[in-house]
């Protein structure tokens, strides 16, 4: 694992640099709201990550299906993915209350449909 660190931490860097240079964080609203834009952007990433090992997990159930020992295998595989996905959605909506909450806005990314006048 420690050989992974250096390509992942250069990686991450790599693709934040943008974002860090054009921060120009001035006052508390603003590191507040790039805060949460990293987080929100992290949270999307690892909800889809998530969600691939989650479907990953459930063809490799399906296709093992005469295979007993490999099914008792991959129900852990399957738990864990179950509670990341439920862990993602989480720190999706408190972010989306916090977003709400400093800086106003009510909907969290869900579209909202205005009945007709």
């Amino acid at each position: 694992m420690k050989r992974y660190r250096t390509p992942i931490i250069s990686s991450a860097l790599l693709f934040l640099s943008p974002l860090l240079a054009s921060a120009q964080l001035t006052n508390f609203m603003d590191v507040s709201e790039f805060v949460l834009k990293v987080i929100r952007g992290a949270a999307n990433i690892l909800f889809a990550l998530a969600a691939l090992g989650l479907i990953y997990g459930v063809i490799v159930y399906f296709a093992n299906s005469g295979n007993p020992q490999k099914r008792e295998e991959i129900k852990p595989y399957l738990f864990w993915a179950v509670i990341g996905v439920t862990v993602m959605l989480g720190i999706w909506g408190f972010v989306g209350i916090l977003y709400a909450s400093l800086f106003g806005g009510g909907s969290f990314g869900i579209p909202f449909l205005h009945t007709p006048t």
